[in-house]
């Protein structure tokens, strides 16, 4: 399928969990709130929706850059490539 949507539109050329979860949730949030403007014709708090959104990408770019510091070289990939 195009390469699984050419690696899901990732830098690295791999899949990734964050992309795809925050993908989910940010299509679920959009339904949920377009479904609240019609049926109450109001405006839900925007604020919480897009830090549920961002939550999952974000912990997953945490998670990342914890274990690049904790290879012992800083993070340093030259440092990591000498070894």
């Amino acid at each position: 399928m195009m390469s699984w949507l050419k690696k899901l539109f990732s830098s690295d050329g791999s899949v990734s969990f964050g992309r795809i979860s925050a993908g989910i949730v940010l299509l679920a949030s959009l339904v949920w709130t377009s479904y609240i403007v019609w049926k109450r014709l109001e405006i839900p708090d925007l604020k919480s929706v897009a830090l549920l959104v961002t939550s999952l990408y974000t912990g997953s770019k945490i998670g990342d850059t914890v274990a690049l510091f904790s290879r012992g070289d800083g993070g340093n990939p030259e440092i990591g490539a000498k070894n």
